[in-house]
């Protein structure tokens, strides 16, 4: 089965510390910016990056898709195992009647949990049973198929959508988000402000949480690429007109 980049839409979030910037920080900050920032673009950078470390722990605790399609892909084999031992003798054979029928009225006897009185109802309990497993294989088959389709949580998804709120906050107060590629090793050059902006807002923030980020010309990189991607939602790749229908392996006697 081939892997499937992205990871799973639920995601479990640990406690994130209050991000709080003192007035001496937003000083180093503005210094390397080489602007002074209003208290209002603060709060509203300070909220942006708060959201950004929510996000960004959301995003490390999700688990891989791939993990999930290996999962839903073992119970659908060991549901088409049953299904198989089901039918490993044919309808009217008297050995299969005899244990079947059997088995649905020990099933009857059974009780339900935390109600002793009430007994589960008669039925043919192993005809049944097989009938779910085939509908519970063909859901594992149809899945399998349809949900990995969806990019959910890709990689670096919360530190892009941080630039770009980054960017229209410090838009909004007419201030640079330039972000310049063309930095060279002379000492008279200098990032974009913008960048230097990040980089000092980053250096009081967890590095766990950046991707190799260890200099302007990366950083400018990383940004760039950030404001290329798509805000829309995610959506479903494309697929042709035919549904996936119920896998002809999957059937119950």
């Amino acid at each position: 089965m081939s892997k499937r980049k992205g990871k799973i839409p639920r995601v479990s979030v640990g406690a994130v510390k209050p991000f709080n910037v003192t007035d001496e920080a937003w000083q180093k900050i503005d210094a390397a910016f080489g602007r002074s920032t209003s208290r209002e673009a603060r709060t509203q950078v300070a909220l942006a990056t708060a959201g950004f470390l929510r996000a960004a722990q959301a995003e490390k605790n999700a688990g891989l898709m791939d993990h999930a399609l290996q999962r839903v892909n073992r119970l659908r084999e060991c549901a088409q195992q049953l299904i198989d031992a089901v039918g490993d003798r044919d309808i009217g054979d008297v050995i299969r009647e005899y244990v079947d029928d059997e088995l649905g009225e020990e099933y009857s006897r059974l009780k339900v949990e935390k109600d002793f009185d009430k007994r589960l109802p008669t039925h043919r309990y192993v005809s049944w049973v097989s009938l779910e497993l085939g509908r519970f294989a063909n859901a594992c088959h149809n899945w399998i198929d349809i949900a990995p389709r969806h990019g959910f949580w890709p990689d670096g998804g919360a530190w892009n959508q941080w630039i770009r709120q980054l960017t229209a906050i410090l838009e909004a107060h007419n201030l640079p988000t330039g972000a310049s590629k063309d930095t060279t090793k002379k000492k008279s050059d200098r990032a974009s402000p913008f960048v230097d902006f990040v980089y000092s807002l980053q250096e009081l923030l967890p590095n766990e949480y950046f991707r190799g980020q260890h200099s302007a010309g990366a950083l400018a990189t990383a940004i760039s690429r950030a404001r290329k991607v798509s805000r829309r939602p995610l959506k479903p790749k494309k697929t042709s007109a035919t549904s996936p229908g119920r896998d002809k392996r999957l059937t119950s006697p």
